[in-house]
């Protein structure tokens, strides 16, 4: 199996300055500032890439690293029952905007990526990775 190696990465704001990659975009509605901010420097790192590719698909796997404590506290230790009668008296896009993967589910969206998005809370969760 071939070694994982990096290839692009971006942070956003660019420190070169430059166009929003995700201006306009409808989706930046249900996603806090935070979500945004990933799913820009995701799709410049995309873009740092060159053209998109053209003929069979090739395997890549993107890495959001965010911050810990991304789940609203009232979620946490708490069953699906729970959550969902604790949601009730919420907005319904209210939730959306709470989920740590929710940036890194909508930068796959916006590349056109196949395949899971999974959310790993610590650096122990690494070894199911393997």
């Amino acid at each position: 199996m071939e070694r994982p190696r990096k290839m692009a990465e971006a942070c956003w704001p660019s420190p070169r300055g430059g166009e929003d990659p995700w201006a306009g975009a409808k989706a930046a509605r249900w996603l806090p500032p935070s979500g945004q901010t990933v799913v820009r420097a995701g799709l410049l790192a995309w873009q740092g890439l060159g053209a998109r590719e053209t003929g069979a698909p090739r395997e890549r796997a993107i890495l959001v690293a965010g911050v810990e404590g991304c789940w609203p506290d009232w979620l946490s230790g708490k069953s699906p029952g729970d959550v969902a009668s604790g949601w009730r008296g919420r907005p319904p896009l209210w939730l959306l905007g709470c989920l740590p993967n929710l940036p890194a589910a909508q930068l796959a969206i916006e590349i056109g990526a196949c395949g899971p998005v999974e959310s790993r809370r610590s650096r122990a969760d690494d070894g199911a990775m393997v």
